[in-house]
């Protein structure tokens, strides 16, 4: 009320306030506007909802004003769009602290379905950080010149920045446009890492005429949940509370159709308030999410554990009679999996050779399968991670018989048989290779020009919105040799998601289209998923081409990775079809090798298919390397390097920040909150810290792909294999007083005097793991692991105790390859006191 005053003395306008204590509607607008003249009025969501319902109203309102804005929370599209056909229609964004937000509209645009959009005045120095997928943090970034622009920093002097905590999301195509999505404790992180915003499945729900509002809810719970608040605030009775499921299901199964799988509703999941306990709501009418859920605390952790009782059994989908399933038989075992998996996948029929996560099961439904096998086969060995090494029918029957026979784990299984399912997975994707030979010719090379282009390379870039991805853009924008990049991603909306990842890395956000291109391909499918004349165009012209796109999930086995095998191959093939000879550079991992008897692992093709890590990550990067080692042997014009990537620090020299979820930024903040660090980092891991900075390793990747100025591509027939990390190593003993004395700093600046500890890394982890177990609900869980990371990480840190010694990797070649890598120095105590700033602050 206060700054509406100001702002109206400001501005020499009349501002009218509602009499006291009315709650805000529509009605009580139009009954205003019945007896004073406005221009412009302000509203809360509520009351757009609720004329959006009334048209009567809504054509009044419309008759009256010139333009309407809302302020305090979000506005589904569908409620916003009948508002903006009738008048002009906008939002405005702020907080108490940092008041309005200079924003920037559109101008005589309306009717317009862009009404939620807005761009920020670039003088107040905003900063959007990655919070999710698809959803960035605004941080206010202090700035010398934005003094007068920045008055949050007279309320927070001692502050280097300000985060909001809103969220927001970038334009699909436009740049610099951005709307409010909702706050950032909003997110609800499962259990299984994965993470969902909710706010537009509950606007979605709470259309329904007979739903007042609801809440979704799961913060480190298995799966999604739903609060439902009616209009109808009478107590309901059991079958009135299951005929109203039935009577809002159609609205709850359109919302589900909207959202990942891992946050849909299942019926067992919704619950009612109660009559006399509504939701609370702030003055402004908006739900307040964190203490309603606080409210119905007991409610929840009631509700979890009865469908926890259910689902054990998954009685609401099980045939009861496959309770006497024998798990000896190996046919009955064999249907009763297809059986379950059809109805987790909505009647789908899997063969029995069929890879079940290809075809779109997820770690929820991987699990309820888990606990459904558990129950039905009274197996309580058996572990999500069998489901996960099994991926088919076919083989997870086979892995059940030999658990009920002989109770061995299916690892044993999967270990004894893994050097055979690589092999014959290289096979596979090497007579593909052998395909491509055939199909090249000199008349197919002929028709092209040949060598460079006056204007220079064409890169084409896979991954250019990940981590790595980000930074090697810039580096190739960077680099004069580079004429045009193609950045090749699965977003249909490339260009914004880019421009909000680097963004939120504090990099440039311009990409001027005649030096990037954004194509939205899939590398699985034909001409990766492009129309004949784009990828013609590629053929004609890609000179380098850097495959950085891989999916980074250790529970998935080998066979889950083929698609993107079989984009390996797919790229080699459109690097055959160019002219000249195509360079193609692939970013694999040290995981790839990281199971090899050699020490030190020399920088070349590894045919020792034990060699990779026993999982299906470093598997499916040791068989792609295998492709391409195999490729560039059959191929004239297809030279080929592999990268061997390995721990990847934080920026030392570009902005940005090292992600704090990650095992070692997650140990430093976990020290913070214990008060005690661990003195050594496992074993293997203690005496040899050779990790490389973000963006020295992006410049580093450049270099290795386009080659230095001068300097010759290699010798046909020489295929490079490089392993960049820091050449002057450092230790843990020699790093970790920097990690202390930066925690340390971090204890006084929050007014507290304790001095960081060492203890040995069994007695750290053991406090990690008793802090954790003094939680008893899973909201206080979702608080703790702001301050106390490393309990997601808990089996992680156990095996650093009891892992073996790593080998050392040879890095000479990689040294004369990149002057940029040849001159990184060891982890500075800057970059240190840096990346712990960064965490303790987030």
């Amino acid at each position: 009320m206060f700054g509406s005053i100001l702002g109206a003395i400001y501005r020499e306008t009349t501002i009218i306030f509602p009499p006291a204590g009315l709650i805000p509607s529509a009605q009580v607008l139009v009954d205003g506007l019945k007896h004073t003249h406005a221009t412009c009025a302000a509203i809360v969501p509520l009351v757009a909802e609720e004329l959006s319902n009334k048209p009567d109203l809504l054509d009044f309102v419309s008759m009256n004003l010139a333009s309407m804005f809302y302020s305090g929370g979000t506005l589904s599209q569908s409620v916003g769009d009948k508002i903006s056909e009738k008048m002009k229609f906008f939002s405005i964004i702020g907080t108490t602290e940092t008041g309005l937000f200079p924003t920037i509209y559109p101008a005589d645009q309306w009717p317009t379905a862009e009404w939620k959009h807005f761009q920020f005045n670039p003088d107040y120095r905003f900063e959007f950080q990655n919070a999710s997928e698809g959803e960035y943090e605004a941080v206010i970034a202090r700035h010398p010149d934005s003094d007068k622009e920045q008055p949050v920093f007279k309320v927070f002097p001692n502050l280097k920045e300000y985060r909001t905590g809103d969220l927001y999301v970038p334009h699909p195509s436009k740049p610099n446009l951005w709307h409010y999505r909702g706050r950032g404790d909003d997110i609800i992180v499962f259990l299984t890492g994965e993470k969902t915003n909710p706010t537009t499945m509950e606007q979605m729900i709470s259309s329904h005429p007979k739903v007042k509002s609801v809440l979704v809810l799961g913060s480190m719970r298995f799966q999604a949940a739903l609060l439902v608040e009616p209009e109808d605030a009478e107590a309901l009775s059991v079958a009135e509370r299951a005929g109203f499921i039935e009577e809002i299901w159609p609205t709850i199964q359109a919302a589900n159709a909207d959202c990942p799988r891992h946050a849909q509703i299942k019926k067992s999941h919704i619950m009612f308030i109660k009559p006399g306990k509504p939701m609370l709501r702030s003055a402004k009418g908006t739900i307040q999410r964190r203490p309603t859920l606080n409210l119905y605390e007991m409610e929840i952790d009631e509700l979890y554990a009865d469908a926890e009782k259910v689902s054990a059994l998954d009685v609401e989908d099980l045939d009861m009679s496959a309770l006497s399933i024998d798990c000896k038989d190996s046919k009955a075992v064999a249907s009763f999996l297809s059986e379950t998996l059809s109805s987790f996948m909505d009647s789908k029929d899997f063969a029995e050779d069929e890879n079940i996560f290809l075809s779109g099961v997820d770690s929820l439904q991987a699990l309820q399968m888990t606990r459904r096998l558990k129950a039905v086969l009274a197996l309580p060995d058996l572990e999500i991670s069998t489901v996960y090494a099994n991926p088919t029918i076919k083989m997870l029957t086979k892995a059940i018989l030999n658990l009920a026979e002989e109770g061995n784990t299916t690892n044993t299984l999967e270990q004894s048989s893994r050097v055979d399912i690589i092999e014959d997975t290289i096979n596979k994707y090497t007579a593909l290779v052998d395909h491509v030979a055939q199909n090249v010719t000199e008349t197919s090379l002929s028709k092209h020009d040949s060598g460079i282009g006056l204007n220079g390379r064409v890169v084409l870039l896979t991954g250019s919105t990940g981590g790595i991805g980000c930074y090697m853009l810039q580096a190739l924008l960077s680099d004069s040799s580079v004429g045009h990049i193609y950045c090749l991603n699965r977003a249909e909306n490339a260009v914004a998601l880019q421009r909000a990842r680097s963004s939120a890395r504090g990099l440039p956000t311009a990409f001027p289209v005649d030096r990037v291109t954004f194509l939205t391909t899939d590398l699985a499918k034909p001409q990766l998923g492009l129309g004949n004349e784009l990828y013609s165009r590629l053929e004609r012209t890609a000179t380098n081409i850097i495959h950085n796109a891989w999916p980074v999930n250790f529970n998935l086995t080998l066979p889950t990775f083929e698609p993107h095998l079989e984009g390996v191959v797919n790229l080699v093939k459109l690097a055959a079809a160019t002219p000249g000879r195509a360079h193609v550079m692939f970013i694999s991992s040290v995981s790839s090798v990281m199971g090899s008897p050699q020490n030190p692992i020399e920088e070349k093709i590894i045919t020792d298919a034990s060699a990779p890590l026993p999982m299906g990550y470093g598997q499916s990067k040791y068989v792609a390397e295998r492709i391409l080692g195999y490729a560039e042997s059959k191929l004239a014009n297809v030279d080929v390097t592999v990268v061997r990537v390995g721990q990847v620090a934080g920026p030392a020299f570009a902005p940005g920040s090292w992600n704090k979820w990650e095992w070692f930024p997650s140990l430093v903040v976990s020290s913070l909150h214990l008060g005690m660090i661990p003195d050594s980092l496992g074993k293997g891991r203690n005496n040899h810290i050779n990790w490389v900075p973000i963006d020295v390793l992006a410049n580093t990747l450049v270099e290795f792909s386009v080659a230095l100025p001068g300097q010759e591509t290699p010798e046909k027939g020489i295929l490079r294999v490089l392993h960049p990390q820091n050449p002057r190593p450092t230790s843990w003993d020699g790093l970790r007083p920097i990690v202390i004395k930066a925690l340390n700093n971090a204890i006084k600046g929050k007014g507290r005097t304790e001095e960081i500890q060492e203890v040995t890394l069994s007695t750290w982890i053991e406090r990690v793991r008793k802090d954790a177990a003094s939680l008893d609900t899973a909201a206080k869980l979702q608080d703790m692991l702001q301050f106390n990371p490393a309990v997601k990480l808990l089996d992680f840190y156990q095996g650093l105790l009891v892992g073996d010694e790593m080998s050392a990797m040879e890095g000479d070649k990689a040294l004369q390859a990149s002057e940029t890598l040849g001159g990184l120095g060891g982890i500075q105590a800057d970059w240190m006191h840096k990346w712990v700033h960064d965490w303790v602050k987030a």
